[in-house]
């Protein structure tokens, strides 16, 4: 848990206008054949569906209908352990401690009636059919065609660099 020090309050001083918890929620995409009344949460390990669905109502200001918390564990070893340490575990367990288990929570939070969401399809511009077309035009175009699109390319490139040339008096790891 994350350890937060607020200031320390004196009598007359203005109250603490900001609480930060010590919480996260991370929005999973919850499949395609989920209904759209419901959302998939990976949340904080100590958050309880109380916690969740307050987290929800009164900072986000979402109507929730019903939470459901779920504890899913993670058994696999993990990959950077030498195999003759993974070896030995699986022959005798008192040679090594145990290693605790690594788990998540997830929240299954169901909304009121007539709230719907969607996820946020970020990539709705950008398909990857749209490259493997220019590819397949790129590849049918005889080569004088493929040349010149290559030289226009690489000056369209070499223009966009000048515009953001090195500005004096900043080291190179600034990139612009």
């Amino acid at each position: 848990m994350r350890q937060v020090e607020y200031p320390r309050v004196f009598p007359g001083d203005p109250p603490v206008s900001c609480f930060l918890p010590p919480f996260w929620m991370k929005m999973m995409y919850p499949g395609p054949k989920n209904p759209p009344d419901h959302v998939v949460f990976k949340v904080h390990p100590q958050m309880t569906g109380n916690d969740v669905r307050q987290y929800l109502e009164k900072i986000y200001k979402v109507p929730v209908a019903d939470v459901r918390v779920k504890m899913v564990y993670h058994d696999l070893e993990p990959i950077d352990t030498h195999p003759k340490e993974r070896m030995q575990r699986s022959i005798d367990a008192t040679v090594f401690p145990p290693k605790p288990e690594r788990y998540e929570k997830v929240a299954y939070v169901r909304l009121a009636p007539g709230e719907v969401f969607t996820f946020p399809d970020i990539f709705k511009d950008k398909r990857p059919s749209d490259v493997m077309e220019t590819l397949d035009e790129n590849a049918s175009t005889p080569k004088d065609e493929s040349k010149d699109i290559i030289l226009s390319a690489d000056n369209q490139v070499e223009s966009e660099t000048k515009k953001f040339q090195r500005v004096k008096g900043y080291s190179k790891w600034f990139k612009f």
